[in-house]
């Protein structure tokens, strides 16, 4: 549960809006407002298995924070 609230917490700072967004999952809606956060998630999980794993790896760094990744 800790996990979900540190991705929740880092998803819109800047370095995770960029990892997103290089692997086309966007934060935002066109109109600025922040997407739902189980829409991101759901995006994420549906693309996960295409990623490389120096990209998931990235992913998870950036989103979970290394202290959660080592849990």
């Amino acid at each position: 549960m800790n996990a979900m609230k540190t991705i929740f917490s880092r998803i819109t700072m800047g370095g995770s809006v960029e990892a997103l967004k290089e692997i086309n999952i966007a934060v935002y809606e066109a109109d600025g407002s922040t997407r739902k956060f189980g829409d991101i998630m759901g995006d994420l999980s549906k693309k996960w298995n295409t990623l490389s794993n120096a990209q998931q790896q990235g992913l998870g760094k950036q989103l979970a924070g290394v202290h959660q990744l080592t849990r």
